[in-house]
């Protein structure tokens, strides 16, 4: 156990690049955990924490925690004073930093394996990507395909807004969104498009008998015409009053549900 006590310090420097910067993060394979919630729940999933970072005042405040963060942990470091700071974007971080190793990504092809998959295409705010992951989680969906140009679903941000969830969801990434849901639909997976067609069917009428595929997108463009196309049926969220639309997230956990496998569900 280190003590680090100077802004200037290199390794903490060093730690505070991978919090800051996506190209230090992919370069190391890292993905950085920001709160001894979501450092406990890692560790208790079977993740090994590269570097643990831990402030004097959460020592003593999560002294109930730290003990068991500290045996899971390859390196730990006690931050003095005002140090901490270089590490979080929040205004109040808890003080309890944890770097650990990025799963591999899932290719596309093996996505059809599950009996629950969410897609997201274009959908670039992470607090909106991060929380369509967590609620994918907890409804029991086992994948996530996301299109290239989402937010990075390692960073910071997309990480606290999943919970760490992602740590134990498979992820696949990929420039062909379309074509990925049409090796979905060869695959025998009803593939389902979040999309205000004249076509669209409620939500709620969509068949169970088979392992779906919802693919949503961003707020304010939706899916790509060639995704719509790709899907076998567009479905839709019957809504009352004058909104037109749920945000990302919300749209999202709605037809999550709706589509969910109970049998996956406690």
């Amino acid at each position: 156990m280190q003590e680090i006590s100077s802004q200037d310090n290199g390794r903490l420097k060093a730690f505070a690049a991978l919090c800051r910067e996506k190209r230090e993060r992919d370069r190391n394979g890292s993905v950085i955990l920001d709160g001894v919630k979501i450092c406990r729940d890692a560790v208790s999933s079977g993740h090994r924490v590269r570097q643990l970072w831990i402030t004097e005042e959460a020592q003593e405040k999560y002294s109930r925690d730290i003990p068991e963060l500290i045996t899971a942990s390859d390196e730990v470091f006690v931050i003095k004073g005002s140090a901490a700071r270089k590490l979080s974007e929040l205004v109040t971080p808890q003080g309890v930093f944890a770097e650990v190793e990025r799963p591999a990504w899932t290719e596309p092809a093996e996505l059809a394996s599950g009996s629950r998959i969410l897609g997201l295409c274009g959908v670039q705010n992470p607090e909106n990507v991060g929380s369509s992951i967590r609620t994918a989680a907890a409804l029991g969906y086992s994948a996530v395909l996301l299109s290239s140009d989402c937010a990075d679903v390692w960073s910071p941000r997309t990480v606290r807004a999943a919970a760490g969830t992602q740590l134990s969801c498979r992820i696949a990434s990929t420039r062909d969104f379309a074509g990925s849901v049409r090796e979905l639909a060869n695959a025998g997976v009803l593939t389902c498009a979040s999309a205000l067609h004249s076509d669209s069917v409620y939500v709620s009428d969509v068949p169970r008998d088979r392992k779906i595929f919802l693919a949503v997108g961003s707020e304010g463009s939706g899916l790509p015409d060639d995704v719509t196309e790709a899907c076998e049926i567009r479905i839709r969220i019957p809504m009352s009053g004058s909104a037109e639309s749920l945000n990302a997230a919300a749209a999202a956990a709605v037809m999550m549900w709706e589509l969910r496998d109970e049998s996956l569900l406690k």
